[in-house]
């Protein structure tokens, strides 16, 4: 759901559209329907806690970790970058009210987020900034962020599969699928290793995945707990 993960690893988007029928059981489906389903299970649910890390020896804006906390009404993410890309942000997006508030570094606002020149990135870093739906930049900031978008969005389920055996992943028993998809004419070859719950009902807990030398992992944790989005203060605004 993060921008400077999303807009880094666009080269991997690789989404597929498949939509099984309710009735499946996981037990009958084979590894690309059981990805699929896991998928789909999780744009179902009411909220979850995500943590992505994408780091890369190429690519020195591709390394920095996301902690977000995503729910059907918006989300809230904290991205923290290196001492040397200082990538830096916190995000939060309310979908019902359709404004997105950030407050960020001035890489982030000039590079990742809102496209300002460098002085306006340098006089409107660390404040509250509220983006209403009206502006430009309003879609790219609130891609991804409802749970039912983050996962349509950012959860590759794409090329073959086959099911890699039962393993555990903090203590959860889980079922590890790897999908491989070929390089196209705009993608790149993606390996991926995709751990969802042993179960009728499975969801992801953990995906793996790389290519053009970027590698992402992302862990899911605390489905369908509550937290309350913040409604900060801002020190600009962007209509």
């Amino acid at each position: 759901m993060n921008r400077a993960r999303w807009s880094t690893l666009a080269p991997l988007v690789a989404l597929a559209s498949l939509v099984l029928p309710g009735s499946a059981h996981a037990s009958s489906l084979n590894a690309l329907q059981l990805a699929v389903t896991a998928r789909n299970n999780a744009e179902a649910q009411v909220s979850v806690h995500e943590v992505a890390v994408l780091r890369s020896p190429v690519s020195p804006n591709a390394n920095y970790t996301s902690v977000n906390d995503v729910s059907r009404t918006g989300a809230k993410e904290v991205v923290t970058g290196t001492t040397t890309n200082h990538l830096s942000y916190t995000l939060v997006a309310h979908s019902t009210t359709r404004v997105v508030y950030v407050k960020a570094s001035a890489v982030a606002l000039e590079n990742f987020l809102l496209g300002l020149a460098p002085g306006p990135a340098a006089h409107d870093a660390g404040h509250w900034l509220a983006v209403y739906s009206s502006a430009g930049t309003y879609p790219t900031l609130a891609a991804s962020t409802t749970i039912t978008s983050d996962f349509a969005l950012n959860l590759y389920v794409a090329g073959t599969a086959t099911l890699a055996g039962r393993s555990t992943v903090a203590g959860v028993p889980v079922q590890v699928i790897h999908l491989v998809s070929a390089a196209t004419a705009r993608t790149p070859a993606l390996n991926e290793y995709l751990d969802v719950t042993v179960g009728s009902h499975p969801l992801p807990v953990r995906e793996i995945a790389s290519g053009s030398g970027v590698t992402l992992t992302v862990t899911w944790t605390h489905w369908g707990e509550t937290f309350v989005l913040p409604t900060p203060k801002p020190f600009a605004t962007f209509r």
